[in-house]
């Protein structure tokens, strides 16, 4: 492995060639099987970022590289499939298809997303998609939509070590804490959510509960979140925070590496207006093209309150922003609004999937989305642009505003409308065009402009200013 990642970075001209080559075989039906493509892979991506090269131009040819290998995967199970299972490895481990194929029938599309990720099926689910004759539509669509979280899952660790190593900035003890943290706390959230939704589950069916349990959890939850932002608020406001504030700042952006930036900023730009417009007018057709009319107008409703209460308590607190970055966002600091928004969309997006789950794709459904949550609410404490006050106040705002609509869903004269939840399927698909269509439109065109923005004024060494906390 070190012979090749040295042999990579003596000839960098080849390398994004060989990321998309590599990203194709290991995607390809028979030759996935054999090459050790994962390693291969992350040794290129080691290479790419010693080398500097664009994050973008390698995380595109992974995409491809995979687009294509699945592709050309379903065609041969699909016209060819009697020929293909007479080959090596097949004809001696018949048993792989069949277990594809059950694996298939039991997850239907998701088999395609989850294959992605699970190293011994991912050369088999397309072909299995091609022999049991998916519609070719359906099957690109979740090809593409699973390629864009595929490419960067693999590519990027590699494409941070190998930036960190050629910047001389050794990979510290508070990068092993950040990581700890981005993988524990979407993980202990999702396993509280799931241990309390199922205490509920029990509560709604014993006898002694009524079946207004749902709509009192909404209310007690809208009143606690409440109760917790305006203590927020107070304590900011007189300071108690400050310590807090200046301690995370601090903390963060002694984290600053190159390519941390690239990929903190990918993700911060997510929740500016425009990207979220896009996702959510994505997520509006979806559900109004299937007639849940009520669904669309309450996740329409969602998304103006979430904006517009944003921006209210913004101009109401005026806190300022910490002076730290090129040039900072020009809204006001307290709360944050990306944390408040894409924990509105993530929770209503659930709240409205939630019938048609089972209890443990529901909880994954959790993680997946607390993930994206606590990805961005970093992404602001990361780049230096927000305090741990408006992270800790966009959380509260967020719940809130959730709880409010969830408390809405429960009424008697609207569940007639909304009884029916949307199909998780429908929404997985549209969210991922929603935010392939943010990125390509929105995100990208900008990034190098924005990555100026967010530059620091000096090195993350340097004195922090104090938090401002009074109003």
């Amino acid at each position: 492995m070190t012979e090749l990642t040295q042999w990579f970075g003596e000839h960098q001209q080849w390398i994004m060639l060989a990321i998309a080559l590599l990203a194709f075989f290991e995607s390809l039906a028979l030759v996935g099987i054999i090459i050790p493509g994962v390693a291969l892979l992350f040794a290129a991506a080691i290479a790419a970022g010693s080398a500097s090269i664009n994050i973008w131009g390698v995380l595109t040819a992974g995409f491809l590289g995979a687009i294509l290998g699945d592709g050309l995967s379903y065609l041969l199970g699909r016209y060819s499939h009697e020929k293909i299972i007479q080959l090596p490895p097949f004809n001696k481990h018949p048993d792989w298809i069949t277990k594809g194929e059950d694996f298939f029938k039991k997850y239907g599309i998701a088999s395609i997303i989850i294959g992605r990720f699970i190293g011994p099926i991912r050369p088999v689910m397309p072909l299995v998609a091609g022999m049991l004759e998916m519609p070719a539509i359906r099957f690109y669509s979740i090809n593409i939509l699973s390629a864009l979280a595929w490419s960067p899952f693999y590519l990027l660790p590699g494409y941070f070590i190998g930036a960190a190593a050629e910047n001389q900035q050794l990979v510290q003890q508070q990068h092993f804490f950040l990581l700890a943290g981005l993988l524990l706390t979407p993980w202990l959230i999702s396993t509280c959510l799931s241990m309390y939704q199922k205490r509920l589950h029990t509560l709604l069916h014993s006898r002694s509960h009524s079946g207004n349990l749902r709509l009192h959890t909404a209310i007690l939850l809208f009143a606690t979140s409440t109760s917790l932002l305006l203590c927020t608020y107070l304590l900011t406001k007189n300071g108690y925070f400050t310590s807090i504030d200046t301690w995370g700042l601090k903390t963060f952006t002694a984290l600053h590496l190159p390519a941390l930036d690239s990929f903190f900023i990918a993700i911060t730009l997510l929740g500016y207006w425009m990207p979220m417009a896009i996702w959510a007018t994505t997520i509006t057709l979806s559900l109004f093209l299937q007639r849940h009319y009520a669904l669309t107008a309450i996740w329409i409703s969602a998304a103006l309150m979430g904006q517009l209460s944003i921006s209210w308590l913004k101009n109401v607190i005026a806190f300022t922003r910490p002076a730290i970055v090129q040039q900072p966002p020009a809204s006001l600091s307290f709360p944050s609004g990306h944390t408040a928004i894409i924990i509105v969309f993530m929770g209503m997006l659930l709240l409205f999937a939630r019938n048609n789950l089972s209890a443990q794709t529901y909880k994954r459904g959790i993680w997946a989305s607390t993930t994206i949550c606590v990805l961005v609410a970093c992404s602001r404490l990361y780049l230096g642009v927000h305090w741990v006050s408006d992270i800790v106040a966009g959380t509260f705002l967020g719940i809130m505003i959730l709880s409010l609509f969830y408390g809405l869903l429960q009424q008697k004269n609207i569940r007639p409308y909304t009884q029916k939840s949307a199909s998780p399927k429908s929404l997985v698909i549209a969210s991922g065009v929603g935010i392939f269509c943010a990125y390509l439109f929105a995100v990208i065109p900008s990034f190098d402009i924005n990555k100026t923005h967010y530059q620091l004024l000096e090195t993350p060494s340097r004195s922090i200013p104090e938090a401002n906390n009074d109003g």
